[in-house]
């Protein structure tokens, strides 16, 4: 009885260690963006910066996950706007902040990623 439980716990960890290295696995990294921003990801941070005139950087974080299907989802948190003026910043968070639908690819343009149906390519 006891060597079962080992057994069985040892392959539940086993499986759990497996789901989590396929999850992170389309985890993205570096530079992607489009002319009005880019947003860096490195290890669970994002980092976003836009303006043309003064740069802006925010600070944020991200998590991988699935849908109810199965498919891959991206989860973006970034603070708040500072101020409610600040329509730049509001319009891009609202793009990518909470559980949207994530892919990533290549195409003719190269590589990308997909958050809620809007491409950035990697810089």
């Amino acid at each position: 009885m006891k060597t079962t439980i080992k057994v069985l716990a040892i392959s539940l960890v086993a499986i759990m260690m497996c789901m989590a290295f396929v999850s992170c696995s389309n985890a993205p990294s570096g530079t992607y963006g489009n002319d009005d921003f880019t947003i860096e990801f490195s290890g669970e941070k994002v980092t976003l910066t836009y303006g043309d005139s003064k740069k802006t950087v925010v600070e944020g974080t991200f998590t991988m996950g699935e849908d109810a299907e199965g498919n891959p989802t991206i989860n973006i948190t970034l603070p708040e706007p500072d101020s409610f003026l600040d329509v730049e910043y509001s319009l891009i968070r609202g793009l990518l902040v909470g559980g949207k639908k994530y892919n990533a690819g290549e195409d003719t343009n190269g590589d990308y990623i997909e958050i809620g149906g809007a491409k950035y390519y990697k810089k």
